[in-house]
């Protein structure tokens, strides 16, 4: 695309414009066309029939196109046959098909093909001032051209008509959202098919050029092109080599078009370059805008006023020194008095620091020849003309006039075709999208009736859940806090015993050493059994975890995820929606104030009267009220997930909590249970056989240690109960803390703190 310093450039040039060309001009993107693995035109022959983008032509969005939609028309105008003979007729033969053509050929050997450029053909991108040939509608100064070359001796004269292949391609607005259609605008989309369409549009020349070298061995190949039409004749130039053994014996580009051609990154195959034929010669009229900067030919010529060389050229409207070019050519037919008087090693924009003074250099346009001294250079224009025109200066003086034509006539095309489209489409997509909108709406309704039918099952399968889990829990609760406080006890009973043993009384120990023994084989069993009743009520938590989950899962995050998308939708087609209508406001008053305060602002009047004409107010008051419905819809139903959520969270956390404290209360018991084990396997004998004799003695200090440790276990049970059961007398807010404050209770028994 072209570069985007240039759009600093537009400041003060009304907003109109400078929204249209930000579209214009900004860089490439991936755009939506689909590429063509493979494209071939059987009627251009074998040899220039592949016309793939491959990565030469990467950069392209579009495929070229081939006959049955260009068909390109080129007539061949002598000075004895003014009339014009078609060399292009629809039949099998279309490129070969001359025998009508024969006398026309022979009679002359230098052709000169002109090529047009960007022709959106049903616009008013034409001079009001146009002819009639061979039904063929014309730009004059083409025309003019031709009259003027068919007069030199020798010169026959081929006006090449491919607008059908030129014109501006708005078909991407109907196969796209809005968002793709803006997308597809800025990567130059309209543009895209005519700029892929001048492949096939050079081959086509090359293949007429082949058939008049069969009928003519003397002639001689001029193409004149501008702006795409130059990259056309480029491409000319490369075909002809390809197909023949020719070479073109001279390309004139005038102002080759820049965007998606003459870039660092793409290769000089993809565009004109000097190498199309043994001379070309260029005129930079627009280097700032549509053309470019970089020379590519072997003259390179840039017109305009002192320190603006090659842009903005005097006398030529903002948008109109692209076609200068045209006039600077067509002017210079006839006359050698134009040389050029600066010779250049670099120009750029506000710069002409590279060029310097030289005397008797090359003559800019028509009758350049070729000399050893090629390169780049500079040509005054002095009170907007080139001074060197003078015998033609009325004819030059038109430009203004022209451009002026030109200007308004985009401000049409882009306020009545692509803004009209752009603002159109915008609406539709707007109410198309809500209209998506209001369907997901009714959906997510439907889906929070389900949820809240299938809530109730929910709460139902909820409550039996956990009140399995608490009726289990609570049994074995009872059991356990009742072995607690008999282990307590019995533990007390044996080690005051055994301490009155080490002082040589056995009185009762024999009864108390079996009372504990079987305390100790009920405790194991209790505890065995109390991990299998907290694997059932864990289970009981879990089943209720997941359903709840699923539940979620389900309806409410499925739900309220739905609805943050049609949120988030709505806000963002409602933001469009009145960004569309403040943009056709703005554009319309500004665009009418900036028409009416800036000197030659008549564009941005049509661009105004199109802007006002697309402003519905119906329309805007419907799409509000549509948008304003949905809103309230949306309210509703985000109320009720709400509520949803705020009865299932508080289960969600209760759970959570029961969870936690079973897993801490399973802990306590797991480690009474293990120390349980661990006297019984240890002291199995002593208590099994209850021999009060020396062997007691011996171990009578580490059996009072275990029974300390056990006493200690049942202890922290009973203590960490006790705990909990306050934490659920308080307020659910504050029953996490407390249960922390258990936490305590969890620690290991040591000596110490028996």
């Amino acid at each position: 695309g072209i570069n985007t310093f240039r759009m600093e450039n537009l400041a003060g040039r009304g907003p109109c414009i400078a929204w249209v060309l930000l579209l214009i001009c900004s860089p490439a993107s991936a755009g939506a066309t689909g590429r063509k693995l493979e494209v071939k035109c059987e009627e251009l022959g074998p040899d220039l029939q592949n016309l793939s983008r491959g990565t030469t032509f990467g950069h392209l969005l579009a495929d070229t196109q081939c006959l049955e939609d260009i068909s390109p028309s080129m007539t061949l105008y002598t000075e004895k046959h003014p009339e014009g003979c078609k060399l292009t007729k629809h039949s099998s033969h279309y490129y070969t098909d001359q025998p009508s053509c024969s006398s026309s050929i022979q009679e002359v050997s230098n052709f000169v093909f002109l090529v047009h450029g960007f022709l959106p053909r049903h616009s008013f991108l034409v001079s009001p001032r146009l002819k009639n040939i061979n039904e063929e509608v014309w730009i004059e100064e083409w025309i003019t051209m031709k009259d003027r070359l068919v007069k030199e001796e020798n010169t026959g004269v081929v006006i090449v008509n491919w607008s059908r292949g030129a014109d501006v391609d708005l078909s991407f607005f109907n196969r796209a959202t809005l968002i793709e259609a803006l997308q597809d605008l800025v990567s130059l989309m309209p543009y895209q098919q005519a700029a892929a369409n001048t492949r096939y549009t050079g081959a086509a020349i090359a293949k007429v050029m082949q058939q008049i070298s069969l009928d003519n061995d003397k002639a001689s190949f001029h193409c004149i092109g501008h702006s795409l039409g130059a990259h056309t004749c480029g491409f000319a130039g490369k075909a002809l080599k390809k197909s023949t053994s020719l070479t073109m014996t001279r390309i004139s580009g005038l102002d080759p078009a820049q965007p998606l051609f003459i870039n660092p990154s793409i290769s000089t195959a993809a565009r004109l370059n000097k190498d199309d034929a043994k001379m070309v010669d260029i005129i930079h009229s627009d280097s700032r805008l549509f053309g470019s900067f970089k020379p590519i030919g072997h003259y390179d010529f840039y017109p305009g006023a002192k320190g603006k060389f090659g842009f903005d050229q005097p006398g030529a409207s903002f948008l109109g020194s692209h076609s200068s070019a045209i006039f600077m050519y067509l002017s210079s037919i006839g006359s050698e008095a134009c040389s050029a008087t600066k010779k250049c090693s670099s120009i750029a924009l506000l710069t002409d620091q590279g060029c310097a003074e030289i005397k008797e250099g090359p003559v800019i346009g028509h009758m350049l020849q070729p000399t050893n001294a090629t390169g780049a250079f500079a040509i005054e224009v002095v009170n907007n003309s080139l001074k060197c025109f003078a015998p033609d200066n009325d004819r030059f003086l038109q430009i203004e006039e022209d451009n002026s034509n030109i200007k308004d006539t985009l401000g049409i095309l882009f306020a009545s075709k692509v803004i009209k489209v752009i603002f159109d489409k915008a609406k539709q997509t707007i109410d198309k999208e809500l209209s998506k909108i209001e369907i997901s709406i009714k959906q997510i309704r439907s889906g929070t009736a389900i949820m809240k039918e299938n809530e109730e099952i929910l709460l139902n399968s909820i409550a039996i859940e956990m009140e399995q889990a608490k009726k289990k829990l609570q049994n074995i609760q009872t059991k356990l806090t009742i072995l607690a406080i008999e282990t307590m006890e019995r533990s007390n009973t044996l080690i005051k015993y055994l301490q009155r043993f080490q002082k040589g009384k056995t009185k009762y120990l024999k009864i108390i050493l079996r009372r504990v023994a079987s305390l100790l084989e009920r405790s194991e069993m209790l505890l065995d059994e109390a991990s299998e009743t907290y694997k059932a009520a864990s289970t009981h938590y879990i089943n209720t975890k997941a359903t709840i989950d699923q539940f979620q899962n389900t309806y409410l995050d499925r739900l309220t995820n739905e609805l943050r998308k049609c949120t988030s939708d709505l806000e963002y087609q409602t933001t469009i929606g009145r960004l569309i209508t403040g943009l056709k406001i703005t554009g319309c008053i500004g665009g009418i104030g900036v028409g009416v305060l800036i000197p030659g602002g008549e564009a941005l009047d049509f661009v105004a009267g199109a802007l006002c004409s697309t402003i519905s107010i119906a329309g805007i008051v419907q799409t509000e009220t549509t948008i304003s419905t949905l809103n309230t819809d949306l309210a509703s139903i985000r109320s009720a997930l709400q509520k949803s959520r705020s009865t299932i969270i508080p289960i969600i956390e209760n759970v959570e909590r029961k969870q936690r404290m079973l897993k801490q209360e399973k802990k306590i018991a797991k480690k009474w249970k293990e120390h349980v084990t661990s006297i019984l396997t240890t002291h199995e004998k002593d208590l099994g056989e209850l021999k009060i004799e020396e062997d007691l003695m011996l171990i009578a200090d580490d059996v009072i240690d275990e029974f300390k440790k056990l006493k200690c276990h049942a202890n922290k049970y009973l203590v960490y109960k006790q705990c909990t059961e306050g934490c659920e007398d308080l307020p659910v807010s504050d029953q996490t803390e407390c249960i922390k404050a258990c936490k305590p209770a969890l620690k290991p028994c040591t000596i110490a703190e028996v």
